[in-house]
């Protein structure tokens, strides 16, 4: 599923969103194409949730290759 949305966030909708909407949340139904746009994935993924209820949803971040990191880097 992340590599269908990540086809369809290249495809439609990076050169439509970048460099305005950098950083922000994109939440992308994958069946449909249908996005939200926020400053956090729950508020988008609600957002979405509420036109879409079915939908199959994937989170990315625009203008960064993931969504977000796990782990921590100590500070230097």
């Amino acid at each position: 599923m992340g590599a269908k949305a990540r086809e369809i966030y290249e495809r439609d909708l990076k050169a439509r969103l970048e460099p305005q909407f950098t950083g922000q949340y994109i939440v992308i139904d994958v069946d449909s194409g249908d996005y939200e746009l926020g400053d956090n994935y729950g508020e988008a993924g609600k957002a979405l949730r509420i036109r879409r209820p079915d939908g199959r949803l994937h989170v990315l971040r625009v203008g960064h290759r993931a969504a977000g990191r796990i782990g921590f880097r100590p500070k230097r």
